[in-house]
């Protein structure tokens, strides 16, 4: 699901699945909850998921992110983005990635 304030954009979905298998069913739900904001020429880009499994497995995960995204022509964009991961048992994970794109 996805609607456009003007101002912002925000994104939103949720999902159930289930697996049936002979050690034990294990079920996740999930939902993730994202909004784009139009800033200094580019997009302030912003992500928070949270997904939960049950069953034969038990494990939760948050995950969130941040971005800038910065048209240089109408097929050529550069970007900026830091994502933050954390699962349970583990520590958390983060990755910082820096890029320009083209759509050809």
């Amino acid at each position: 699901m996805a609607y456009d304030f003007d101002f912002a954009k925000v994104f939103a979905q949720f999902q159930y699945v289930k697996n049936t298998i002979t050690s034990g069913d294990i079920t996740m739900k999930g939902g993730q909850f994202g909004v784009s904001v139009p800033m200094g020429g580019g997009k302030v880009l912003a992500s928070y998921g949270h997904t939960r499994s049950s069953g034969a497995s038990d494990v939760k995960r948050h995950s969130w992110a941040l971005g800038y995204d910065y048209e240089l022509s109408k097929r050529t964009d550069v970007y900026a983005a830091y994502y933050s991961d954390k699962l349970t048992g583990l520590s958390r994970g983060d990755t910082f990635g820096v890029g320009i794109r083209t759509r050809f």
